[in-house]
């Protein structure tokens, strides 16, 4: 398998190359949204083995993906910018745009991205967070007591991201970008934050942040995300 290189990006070169980490991060997380918005939310929404919906009647995965996704690209295509509230952005690429727009304006925002010769390949990033940072508004109730002193001190850096294409999983790319960017952070509290997408996944984001040694914190916001605290 050919070479993966990293490079460390800063926040206008974050910013450029948007499409194409929402690309790897559609690729890594889509498959298992699609998934879980194809099982129904109630038994009344089950479809009997072999009975086709009604007349008139779209599958509930179909058309509530569809409904989301045309919404909200919509609404990108015609401003340039997400409208979702902070928080309500979803899963799909658009959400995950909207996230990345406002994660990239952040204090102190630190990007690692994984190159082959075949283009972009995986990327991790976060940024530093305080105590009036709308992610610790959140994550506060898990954290901590000295996470929590760590941010009122601004030395608290949250990972939001972290993504490997799955034909480079298993090879230490996600490991090689998270000595790389937090070579930076030698003296903060490090925590990382899952999406529903990546913690209900194949269980690879999980894998990787045990053998980090990291500890889990707890469940936080809505829709709900995870907290992981690295070793000290």
């Amino acid at each position: 398998m050919a070479e993966v290189f990293l490079r460390r990006l800063s926040r206008w070169q974050a910013e450029q190359q948007r499409e194409d980490v929402a690309t790897v991060y559609t690729a890594c997380h889509g498959q298992a949204e699609l998934q879980k918005q194809a099982r129904p939310r109630n038994m009344d929404q089950a479809q009997a083995p072999g009975r086709a919906p009604g007349r008139g009647q779209a599958p509930y995965a179909g058309s509530a993906q569809a409904s989301y996704t045309s919404s909200t690209q919509a609404s990108y295509a015609a401003t340039g910018r997400p409208q979702a509230p902070y928080g309500s952005e979803g899963y799909g690429r658009a959400g995950f745009l909207g996230r990345f727009e406002r994660h990239v304006q952040e204090r102190d925002f630190d990007m690692v991205t994984a190159h082959s010769a075949s283009g972009l390949v995986g990327c991790l990033y976060g940024y530093r967070a305080t105590t009036d940072t709308p992610d610790f508004a959140t994550l506060r109730d898990v954290l901590p007591p000295a996470a929590t002193g760590a941010a009122a001190a601004g030395r608290l850096f949250l990972l939001v991201e972290l993504m490997v294409l799955p034909e480079h999983r298993r090879r230490r790319v996600a490991t090689r970008m998270r000595d790389l960017l937090l070579a930076r952070h030698g003296t903060d509290v490090v925590v990382t934050t899952l999406t529903a997408a990546a913690a209900g996944g194949d269980g690879t984001a999980h894998e990787v942040l045990r053998a980090w040694s990291c500890t889990k914190l707890g469940e936080f916001g809505t829709p709900p995300r995870e907290a992981w605290l690295h070793p000290a």
